[in-house]
């Protein structure tokens, strides 16, 4: 009769040992991501504080023509979109502000999975991309490296998204309960005024507070933003389509130079993706004379944000 020897047999017991504890975290993790598919289903979303009772959640993200330079918050077309939905179906729908004057759409790449996890909105508004031609922020990681697509993969599991949620709000300073009551996205900028290049911001949101620099290498360069816009809209994509997350895209209303550069960057990702595009230009045309007005390089006022806001209230209510 043949004996295993001692080595042999003590092997066997730690691939045994191994084999039993992979497999025990394995069960641990999917029935985590379980219990949270359950509760989903059950109970208020944990990121819902913004507006427990809405059945469609929208963020509006972007760069200054999403936050609203030169015009009253009230004024900004995220504001104004929520007013239009709620005409048509009173607390159904919750709109959030998460524009930021100067924002790239590598900055807004970087920020996009941290709000799809808060937020788990069911819409994402994107208006972005002209900033490219000077800003330099950020510009170290590649939106096609190995850690993003894993990330992409791995966001499609609430368990993950939760994870993500804490890992990013200990990476940041936490706020006192009173300095938490206003709940709304605060900017305040230490240069002040006009967003310039150098600015530096700090955003609060849901007891959060983050520090957003801008930069620049002294050149302005039209040439930057399509392919760099394409591909940073390219992973927020991913992202979106992981976390079943629609996505509708707003045009600048002045089509040309840099402007121009960036409506097509978003026109390319629209039509690869099959998603709709709001071409502002035509919302533009309904602005009567009297109210046609334009502040810090070509922003434009309240009235076209009114309209642009009419146009993407139709495309969310007709989808």
């Amino acid at each position: 009769m043949r004996h295993e020897s001692r080595p042999s047999r003590a092997l066997k017991g730690w691939q045994r040992l191994v084999g039993g504890g992979a497999l025990f975290v394995l069960v641990a993790l999917t029935s985590a991501e379980l219990l949270l598919q359950i509760a989903s289903i059950f109970a208020p979303d944990r990121t819902s504080s913004w507006r427990p009772e809405a059945s469609n959640r929208i963020i509006c993200v972007g760069d200054s023509h999403t936050w609203g330079t030169s015009i009253e918050r009230e004024e900004a077309y995220p504001a104004q979109l929520l007013q239009f939905l709620e005409e048509e179906e009173p607390q159904v729908h919750s709109v959030i502000n998460l524009g930021l004057p100067g924002l790239s759409t590598t900055q807004l790449r970087h920020r996009v999975p941290d709000w799809l996890s808060r937020y788990q909105p069911d819409v994402m508004i994107i208006w972005a991309g002209v900033n490219n031609a000077w800003n330099t922020a950020e510009l170290e990681a590649s939106p096609n490296s190995l850690l993003g697509w894993l990330d992409r993969q791995l966001i499609r599991t609430r368990l993950y998204r939760l994870v993500r949620v804490r890992i990013h709000d200990r990476s940041l300073e936490r706020y006192t309960a009173e300095e938490r009551a206003d709940r709304v996205w605060q900017i305040q900028s230490k240069t002040g005024g006009a967003p310039r290049y150098d600015a530096e911001y700090t955003v609060t949101h849901e007891g959060v507070t983050e520090q957003i620099a801008h930069s620049s290498d002294g050149a302005a360069d039209a040439g930057r933003i399509v392919p760099r816009a394409v591909a940073d809209l390219r992973a927020i994509m991913d992202y979106a389509e992981a976390a079943n997350v629609r996505v509708i895209f707003v045009s600048y209303p002045i089509n040309l130079g840099w402007y121009e550069q960036a409506n097509l960057a978003m026109w390319t990702i629209a039509k690869e993706y099959g998603r709709r595009l709001v071409y502002s230009p035509d919302s533009l045309k309904r602005v009567a004379p009297e109210e046609l007005e334009w502040h810090w390089r070509m922003h434009p006022g309240a009235a076209t944000y009114r309209e642009i806001a009419r146009d993407i209230a139709r495309v969310v209510l007709s989808d």
